[in-house]
């Protein structure tokens, strides 16, 4: 079975990639930058060079792929501008948009499309309500973007494709992603939380996040919306309590939001609020999770 993955040398492609290939599944890569695509992947993978945002040659390849995977999209961890927030929602729509024009061809392949979005689609959340993915959408930047976005792609569904959109949460892992960064005042004795410390993580294991990938196309019954976070989301200053008592690390320093207002401008305002999401779907079809709980977790990534 041949899957076409667009966005695969990030944090979650990668990892992605290679459990692809240890199951023995042919894997086809979409990058704009061919050369560091070969010594992340090398001579295990095809790779076609273009760019999602534009039409190119590269739809062509996707009609013969049996599943598409599209994980492509402009970081949303720097500060914004106007500029920046055309990226990033300019490089989901764009290149979703593309990939559903080419899954438009009645002599494609491609019986799936898995087309990433995010646990943004909720907005900012004060309380403590539990979220699945029955709820509506939120009322800022980032909901609009997942809204559009998967919108976008539940546009292949007329064409028989299945799709589903994995809301992922925050994504922990070993080296890079959120946790990196998290950690890295930990190293000067200057950790702690951001806002007021009770807002929700809706966090998942990197290991769970493959995991679930690998459910969504082998369950047959999972379409649309699926929420990519841990059943046990954690409140920020409980994570980071956590955090320092593995690193023997001091955890009480609050970073201060006029701080995070200088370094990220609009963005700080999703780094001091939080979501209470719950991966209900994927419980309810019965995906066993191997991180459930935050300090299980972090013990893996951290020890």
């Amino acid at each position: 079975m041949k899957i076409f993955i667009l966005g695969a040398t990030g944090l979650i492609g990668q990892k992605l990639v290679i459990d692809l290939l240890r199951k023995n599944y042919e894997v086809c890569l979409l990058s704009r930058n061919v050369k560091k695509a070969k010594e992340l992947f090398p001579d295990i993978v095809e790779i076609i060079e273009g760019n999602p945002s534009k039409e190119g040659i590269w739809q062509e390849k996707i009609k013969e792929a049996d599943i598409v995977i599209n994980l492509s999209g402009e970081s949303v961890s720097q500060r914004w501008n106007a500029n920046v927030k055309t990226k990033i929602y300019d490089s989901r729509i764009n290149s979703t948009k593309n990939i559903v024009s080419a899954l438009s061809d009645e002599n494609k392949k491609t019986k799936l499309l898995i087309n990433a979005s995010a646990v943004g689609f909720y907005g900012f959340q004060e309380d403590d309500r539990e979220l699945n993915e029955n709820e509506t959408q939120g009322n800022d930047f980032l909901s609009y973007l997942c809204k559009d976005w998967e919108n976008q792609a539940l546009k292949a569904k007329k064409f028989g494709v299945r799709v589903v959109t994995p809301r992922i949460g925050i994504v922990l892992a070993e080296k890079g992603g959120a946790l990196e960064k998290i950690i890295l005042p930990f190293n000067a004795y200057l950790g702690g939380y951001t806002g007021n410390g009770k807002q929700w993580v809706p966090w998942i294991h990197l290991d769970d996040i493959v995991g679930l990938f690998n459910f969504c196309i082998e369950n047959e019954n999972i379409n649309g919306a699926i929420n990519f976070t841990a059943p046990k989301p954690e409140n920020m200053k409980e994570m980071t309590k956590i955090i320092g008592k593995i690193l023997k690390r001091p955890s009480f320093f609050p970073a201060p939001t006029v701080s995070l207002k200088a370094m990220f401008g609009e963005f700080s305002d999703y780094l001091v609020t939080g979501q209470r999401v719950i991966p209900e779907k994927a419980l309810k079809n019965n995906y066993k999770f191997e991180f459930e709980n935050i300090e299980k977790a972090l013990l893996n990534l951290l020890e």
